[in-house]
Order: C-alpha cells, then sequence, then structure tokens
C-alpha cells in the first residue's frame, strides 16, 4: 500500500476481492466507485478488521464436532494484521459518524460502538449498508429481482432499518 504522498492506493490483498482490477487502485475507491463492483459479502467481510485491525476469512460453519463435543474440523485460518491501531481508531471514527450525523443515522441506536457505511449505485437500482457493532459486523444489501429503480423507498432506508434490527436482536 502507497504512503501519503503517492498517487495510488493499493488495497490489501488480504481481503480476496475477485473483480477488483488494476483500474480501481486508486484513492476513490475507498468510498466505492469499483469497475466491477463486489458481492455484498467482499465489503462486509473487510469491515471486520475495523475491530481490531485483523482479518480473518468468514466462515458460515466455523467447526464440526460430533456428540459428545469432539471436533471433528476447524478451519485453519489465521488472522493476520491489516490495519494498525491508529488506522482503525480513525476509521471507527469516520463509520460511527455515519451513524450520528451522516448517511446512516436511521442505523443508530444506543450501544457501546455502532458504524458503517451506506451505498447504491447511480440509477438506485440497488441500496446497501455494512455496518458494526462492538460485537458483529453485518451487511445489508436491498434489490429487486428484475433491477429497477428503488427511488420510491429510499427515503425510508429500508436497508438501515433492517441493519437495525438484526444488530439490536443480535447484541
Amino acid at each position: 500500500m502507497k504512503r501519503r504522498g503517492g498517487n495510488e492506493f493499493q488495497i490489501p490483498d488480504a481481503f480476496d476481492f475477485r473483480k477488483v482490477s488494476k483500474k480501481d487502485h486508486h484513492t476513490s475507491s475507498a468510498i466505492g466507485g469499483f469497475e466491477y463492483g463486489m458481492s455484498p459479502l467482499e465489503p462486509t467481510k473487510a469491515y471486520t478488521s475495523f475491530h481490531d485491525g485483523n482479518y480473518q476469512p468468514a466462515r458460515a460453519i466455523t467447526k464440526v464436532t460430533d456428540q459428545e463435543g469432539k471436533v471433528l474440523y476447524k478451519w485453519k485460518d489465521r488472522s493476520k494484521e491489516i490495519w494498525n491501531k491508529c488506522t482503525v481508531a480513525k476509521m471507527r471514527q469516520l463509520l460511527n459518524e455515519t451513524t450520528l450525523s451522516g448517511t446512516a443515522r436511521k442505523a443508530y441506536f444506543p450501544t457501546d460502538y455502532v458504524g458503517g457505511k451506506t451505498g447504491t449505485t447511480h440509477d438506485v437500482k440497488d441500496m446497501w449498508f455494512v455496518g458494526l457493532t462492538a460485537n458483529y459486523t453485518t451487511g445489508v444489501w436491498m434489490v429487486r429481482d428484475k433491477p429497477s429503480n428503488l427511488q420510491s423507498i429510499y427515503s425510508h432506508s429500508p436497508h438501515l432499518l433492517i441493519w437495525k434490527d438484526i444488530s439490536q436482536t443480535a447484541e
């Protein structure tokens, strides 16, 4: 990753973004605008690194045990440090501001920590929010089966309300 003064921002390979191209290696990619985009799961997995600076691949099944609790299989993934503590603190502050006074105000609820990032396409054919609390990272993506404009429901922020409901229930 190039430091300040460089003309390019390289996304860490640790996140395994599948469709990030060379054209996406620039500063504005930090807020979206990728050439091909990404699945909702990809930024959600990446945002887990804003808990403590470490990243580990997401797994739906973390281990398999027998009836007595003996582990038969467990992933051997190791977490790796992606961000230093200073970067994590700054990102958490920015993500928190989005829920306090930015585009994700409807996602906020009083708890130890809430932060996240909203997004949509230029033609509002989808809406998404990736957010985190002190314990969980969750992504919500809304789209129609047949792509069409969602502008009529955009102001109601259903993606934020769904995320908030999930997160409050999990806490």
